[in-house]
């Protein structure tokens, strides 16, 4: 498909899933589901700008909605989020008692960017980052670019869905007029040029030209940028589907396998519910076992960002 019919799918995607899948709300309308069942998020103070680690501490409350709250499990250690001049990133070091510690850059009140920070953490959160996976050879995992790639997509689904919520005429605190910049952050990603496929090049082609790059190193943002932009389609047609993300990088292997061995294994893993979706990426990918072999690089890097 050419850019422009690209983009103009995207747009069509962006207004028409968002109206047709969007999940269910809270309870109370300035309440996240997910505060309500009990997830736990703590800001800590820091140079967050303009706004405190409370108003802070309920937008991510808000993010965490849009994946946990159909979750059939809650996430029970708590998420401590601390700001840092830095890139954000969730640290494979825990806390004491098992917390998650996510560093996010956003301040200032640009709520945008904080629920696209947060949202991509929380996803590496949601799928198992460093399971399996000693610390001597986490800057190797040949597989990671897939996960970088699918929290994009939880970045921008985060991004469309709040967009939506924060616009609902039944939403209090404030939240509201700060909806269009969550919408048009969105859709600014979406109509950048590299995201989509070259015209003509099918994702198969296209991942079997990129592969070794990914392999060799999972944070080239162009790269798993245009593999997101594939994928959330997928996610914003079937919401439930970020359950499925529980049951990836399970096999001790997972990180160094070949494509189409790693997503067997997360297919295999997961409930007989997910396998259906989960076969799609395979086949959108063109990564069924079996198929070309992967060329394996190890890479350089830290923890996941």
């Amino acid at each position: 498909m050419n850019l422009y019919k690209g983009a103009l799918r995207l747009v069509v995607l962006f207004f028409f899933y968002g109206v047709l899948c969007a999940p269910g709300r809270a309870e109370h309308a300035d309440m996240p589901r997910s505060k309500i069942l009990g997830v736990t998020i703590w800001v800590e103070d820091g140079p967050w700008g303009k706004v405190g680690a409370e108003q802070v501490e309920t937008a991510l409350y808000f993010v965490a909605d849009t994946f946990l709250g159909s979750l059939p499990q809650q996430l029970v250690p708590p998420v401590i989020v601390s700001h840092d001049p830095r890139n954000p990133v969730v640290l494979y070091d825990r806390g004491p008692n098992g917390e998650y510690r996510v560093l996010l850059h956003a301040s200032q009140g640009r709520w945008a960017v904080f629920v696209y920070e947060f949202a991509h953490e929380l996803c590496h959160i949601l799928s198992n980052y460093g399971a399996g996976t000693p610390a001597s050879r986490r800057s190797h995992k040949t597989n990671q670019w897939f996960e970088e790639a699918l929290c994009e997509a939880a970045s921008l689904y985060a991004l469309i869905r709040l967009a939506e919520q924060w616009d609902g005429s039944a939403m209090a605190g404030g939240w509201k007029e700060h909806a269009p910049a969550l919408r048009g952050f969105a859709m600014q990603l979406l109509a950048e040029k590299h995201r989509s496929l070259p015209e003509g090049q099918s994702a198969a082609v296209w991942l079997r030209n990129n592969l070794g790059r990914l392999r060799a190193s999972p944070y080239q943002r162009e790269l798993n940028e245009v593999v997101a932009h594939l994928l959330l389609p997928l996610f914003l047609n079937n919401p439930g589907a970020w359950n499925a993300l529980a049951y990836l990088n399970l096999e001790p292997a997972d990180a160094w396998n070949s494509l189409g061995q790693y997503l067997a294994n997360w297919q295999k893993n997961a409930p007989d519910a997910h396998s259906g979706f989960i076969g799609r990426i395979i086949s959108l990918l063109g990564a069924e076992t079996g198929g070309a072999p992967d060329i394996v690089v190890l890479s350089s890097g830290g923890a996941d960002r």
